[in-house]
Order: structure tokens, then C-alpha cells, then sequence
């Protein structure tokens, strides 16, 4: 069962910055494709939910009204990094102190949260690392994680069924209906 706990603990000192980014993202991926099973039909061959594209399915979560407005910034700004550090793979030098992670970071809430003089200092009280991107980092994503697997958790028992069919033409049925008006029309007409 997730807990923001155990989810942050996953990424504690003992992982390098390149797999808390990249395996922490690929988490919430796993998470979002979860999260949008729960409102589509469970059919894998449809691709809305498996195709590739973490942003993509952070996307359609928030337009289908199941992700708030602060994880999708989030999701977004956690994208940009792994994809940061997915680059540099063979940099064993990459780091989250990296002047551009340092500025992708500063876009997590939890980064704009550390700005706040007012929640800066309970952050400092808490024992958190207000300075440090990567615990930055750790905390937007336990944040993120925490929501999706609540909206998982409260999903509908119930999946999403096909629609029915309904009174669907084709071209050939829709000029078939279209000379029967004409003859109807005609007919009308030869009446008056």
C-alpha cells in the first residue's frame, strides 16, 4: 500500500540523483496510466492511455478532471528533469545542484512553497532541506504520488463500459435517406 513515507523512503541518500529523477518519474507514470484506466474503457489496444508520453497522460488527467492544477505544474517540471538526467546518463557527474536542474526545480511547489518567508520557516522547523533541489524534488513527487494513488484508491469500483451503439449512417445509407426525401418531397408537391 502506498504512503508518502514509504514512497520518499524509495529515494533516500543511498540512490543517485539520476535514479531518484528518472525512476522517480517512471513511478508517477506507472501511477498516472493507473489513474486513467480507472475513467476509460479497459481495452489495451486503445493507446490514449499506454501510448508514450508522460506529459501526455499528466495532460489528459487534468482535462478529464482528475489531477489538480498544482501536480500537473509539477508532473511538467518533474518531465523536464528526468528528461534532464536521461540525457546525461553517462554524466556520473549530473546533479540535482545543476544550475539547470537547480532552475527546473524552481518550479515545483514544493520549491515555491520554500520561497514563502512563512512556509520557508515551518519547512526549516520541520527539519526540511528548504535549499536543496533534490529534497525539493523528493517532496513534489511524494506530493504528486500521494494524490494519484488517493484518486486510484477512490476511483469508481465500476469501470467505464462502451457506449451503445446508436443510429449511425454511412454514405450509402445516407444517400438512400436523402432520395427518400426527394420522393417524399416530390410526392408532397404533386399533391398541392
Amino acid at each position: 500500500m502506498y504512503t508518502p513515507k514509504a514512497f520518499a523512503e524509495r529515494f533516500g541518500p543511498q540512490q543517485s540523483d539520476l535514479v531518484v529523477a528518472i525512476l522517480g518519474a517512471s513511478y508517477l507514470d506507472a501511477l498516472l496510466e493507473d489513474l486513467l484506466m480507472t475513467r476509460v474503457i479497459a481495452d489495451r489496444r486503445s493507446n490514449v492511455v499506454t501510448r508514450p508520453g508522460f506529459a501526455r497522460r499528466a495532460e489528459t488527467a487534468f482535462a478529464l478532471g482528475l489531477l489538480s492544477r498544482d501536480s500537473l505544474d509539477d508532473l511538467h517540471a518533474i518531465a523536464e528533469i528526468r528528461n534532464y538526467f536521461a540525457h546525461k546518463v553517462l554524466d556520473a557527474e549530473a546533479s540535482f545542484r545543476d544550475s539547470e536542474v537547480t532552475a527546473l526545480s524552481a518550479k515545483l511547489s514544493s520549491s515555491r512553497a520554500a520561497a514563502d518567508p512563512e512556509s520557508r520557516s515551518v519547512m526549516k522547523e520541520w527539519g526540511y532541506e528548504v535549499d536543496n533541489p533534490r529534497a525539493l524534488f523528493i517532496e513534489a513527487m511524494t506530493a504528486c504520488a500521494s494524490e494519484l494513488a488517493h484518486r486510484i484508491e477512490h476511483a469508481p469500483e465500476v469501470g467505464v463500459p462502451e457506449a451503445e451503439p446508436t443510429g449511425r449512417l454511412g454514405l450509402i445509407e445516407w444517400q438512400a435517406v436523402a432520395e427518400i426525401v426527394r420522393r417524399l418531397d416530390a410526392r408532397d408537391s404533386k399533391k398541392r
